[in-house]
This record gives C-alpha cells, structure tokens and sequence, in this order.
C-alpha cells in the first residue's frame, strides 16, 4: 500500500443533501420535524409553498409562513429562513442574515443549524471566522447525534484546528457518523485506520468498502489501494467485518426514533 496521506480528501460538510445517502438525509430531515417544536403547521405550511407541493410555488409565502413559524419557536422555519438567505432562494443573498437565521435555529434546538452555523465560524460566513467557537457549535450538535456535526467535529480533532489533535476522538466521531450511514464518514474511518493504526486494516477495509457501496467518490481507489496489500484471508476477514458494520448500521436505523418534544 502507498504512503501516500489522504488529508486533502478530509472534506467539511454543511447539511446541503445533495452529496448525502438516502437514509441519512431522511433520518436527519424527520429528527428535525419531530423535534421542531410549535409552529410546525406553518413550517410545513412555508415548505409546501417552497417546493410547489400542491400549490403554486411562492417563495414569498414560504418566507411570510418560515417566518410564523419562527416566531412561535420553530427551529425548523428558523434554519429554513437562513437556508433561503444563505443561497439566494427568493431573498437576496445574504451570509449575515443567514447567520443570524442559523444562530437562532440552533438556539432553539436545530442540530442542523448548530452543524451549519460550526460551518459559518469556521469559514467566516456572514462573521468572523472562529475556529474554537466553530468546535463549540459541531460539538452541540453531535451531542444531539447529527451526523454531519460528528463528521466535522472529528475533522477538527484529525487537524488540530480549534482544538487539540486528539485521533481517539476523532475515530470514535468518525464511526457514530460512519454508522448513520454518512459515506464521508465511513471512508475518513478507513483512512484513519489505514494511516494511523496499519494493523487494523481488516476494518479498514470493511469501512472502505462501505463507503465505496454507498457510491463516495474517493473511496473506490483508497479501497483498491489497500486490498492490493492484502492477503486473501485478511480480505476475508475485511469482508466479514463490513457484514458485520452493515448489520449493525441496520440495527441502529431500526431502533432509532425520535426524542420526545420536552414540554
């Protein structure tokens, strides 16, 4: 296997779901409908009106019905207003908007938010770029087990910025997010694995192969890369730990509900 490191496939991720797999971003979208709080007929109300479902599309309206939605404390149509703000969608663009929009969504529980708004810190997104304050934000929101926030918050402690170099944490965060099904996760795991810890590469391989199943764009030639050092038994062995990853991925996906609204 090369030496070659593969820190600059290291990537941050926002909750754009364009890139995302199916599952997570349907896990990630109900977790924040069931725990929106009031004002969730608004919300749904703004989101029909956004996306034409049923009606004319009316990016208007989805901004007046996000906006009620807001007001009565609905973390959903708070992250969907700096949503719109940070993309132009029928506002004009505005990153200090946004990032206001953001910050009252996760202050009223959005996990999504928190994860974007760690993005807008580290970045310097419509504010000063903050490095600790962006660990702060990924950190709330993997608390609340959001993939994504896991994913970024492990990126940090694989770089040391804004905090300390720590690969135990970043291993551990690498792997709640790999078994949500996040493929970014599941191929910075193996690569992990592969660079930091070479004797256990049987997992290595199984997250490799997982990631590439779940169509990540850098995985196949990392995978490849690595199983060419392999022997047929440690394939074998990498084989059956990817069976194993998969099963008990399933199983979290089975027994996952959403926590209850506090009152």
């Amino acid at each position: 296997m090369s030496n070659e490191k593969h820190s600059n496939i290291l990537l941050f991720s926002t909750s754009d779901r364009s890139i995302i797999p199916a599952i997570l971003c349907y896990l990630t979208f109900i977790s924040g409908i069931a725990n929106a709080g009031p004002g969730q007929v608004e919300f749904e109300r703004g989101l029909a009106f956004q996306l034409g479902d049923g009606i004319p599309q009316d990016w208007a309206e989805a901004k007046k019905k996000y906006t009620d939605a807001s007001l009565l404390g609905n973390h959903n149509g708070s992250h969907h207003l700096g949503l719109m703000y940070r993309h132009g969608d029928g506002v004009d663009k505005n990153l200090t908007m946004a990032f206001s929009w953001m910050g009252k969504a996760a202050y009223q529980g959005s996990a999504d938010a928190m994860n974007d708004l760690g993005v807008y810190y580290k970045d310097g997104l419509g504010v000063d770029q903050n490095y600790s304050r962006a660990a702060d934000w990924f950190r709330k929101g993997s608390e609340l087990g959001n993939a994504f926030a896991q994913f970024n918050l492990a990126l940090l402690y694989t770089s040391g910025i804004g905090v300390g170099i720590d690969l135990d944490k970043s291993t551990a965060l690498y792997e709640a997010a790999a078994f949500s099904g996040y493929n970014a996760a599941q191929r910075n795991l193996g690569i992990l694995l592969i660079e930091n810890n070479f004797d256990n590469r049987e997992e290595a391989f199984a997250w490799l192969l997982i990631a590439s199943i779940n169509k990540d764009s850098c995985a196949p030639k990392i995978f490849r890369e690595l199983a060419s050092a392999m022997s047929p038994e440690e394939i074998d062995a990498g084989q059956r730990k990817a069976t194993q990853f998969l099963e008990k991925s399933q199983q979290i996906l089975n027994d996952w509900s959403p926590a209850p609204q506090a009152p």
